[in-house]
């Protein structure tokens, strides 16, 4: 983590609160331009990985299962439509 003020790095301390960080530093009172840096591995944990991975697989084995039943409906819809016109009926 990096923290910068008018595009310059400065120290700072950190404190992990539950589900919140205080940042603290000093400086001069007055207009400034604050910059915080959060690196990738800091911003998603690995107990947030897991649960990221466990939705993906989800979502996957949800649209497979939906391309299976699709595709078998298709074909019994072929299969049925194929039985009637070998039998010349009508179809309603």
């Amino acid at each position: 983590m990096k923290l910068g003020i008018d595009g310059r790095t400065v120290a700072f301390n950190s404190e992990s609160q539950c589900d919140v960080w205080v940042i603290s530093c000093v400086y001069a009172q007055s207009q400034r331009s604050f910059t915080l840096t959060l690196p990738l591995e800091e911003t998603i944990s690995p107990a947030a990985t897991n649960w990221i991975l466990i939705v993906v697989v989800i979502a996957v084995l949800v649209v497979l299962v939906a391309v299976v039943v699709v595709v078998r409906r298709r074909r019994r819809t072929a299969a049925t439509v194929a039985s009637i016109l070998k039998e010349n009926r009508p179809v309603y």
